[in-house]
């Protein structure tokens, strides 16, 4: 018998562990020239930022990337051409994938969407979710989703 990761639960205590990595990653993927993209906004989302629940499936991650070279630079072929893996699609959209992968650590609790899609976002911010802010990266829990965007 094998244990599927979503039949898993984590503490809430752990949730704020990986949140406080995804965190600190987002500083250095920001902070490193090497990525061909910044994460210019960060949000929690799903059960994590709306409930108080002890016990939390998993760790919801919205990002909105924005692009730090042209896809036509040298740098940007360059990190394509070191995508470790022979997967000619993922070779084409690896410089998002990697920062993307960067962030994730490799945690099976953590799911990273990305934000740019006006029906995915709908869904995402249909609920309370939490904002990344740059300075000091503070907080937002009160108001809806869609406060939390323009202010």
């Amino acid at each position: 018998m094998t244990s599927n990761r979503k039949d898993r639960k984590m503490r809430r205590t752990t949730a704020d562990r990986l949140l406080s990595g995804v965190k600190d990653r987002i500083r250095e993927a920001n902070a490193n020239p090497d990525f061909c993209y910044t994460i210019s906004e960060a949000y929690v989302f799903g059960s994590y930022a709306n409930s108080d629940r002890e016990m939390l499936s998993d760790l919801d991650i919205a990002v909105r990337l924005q692009a730090r070279c042209p896809t036509d630079s040298e740098q940007y072929r360059r990190r394509q051409a070191e995508c470790p893996y022979g997967d000619v699609f993922l070779q084409l959209v690896w410089p998002k994938e990697e920062v993307l992968r960067f962030i994730r650590n490799r945690s099976g609790y953590i799911s990273i969407h990305t934000l740019g899609d006006p029906e995915q976002d709908a869904i995402i911010f249909s609920d309370k979710t939490e904002r990344i802010d740059d300075g000091g990266m503070r907080w937002r829990r009160e108001g809806s989703a869609t406060d939390a965007i323009r202010r």
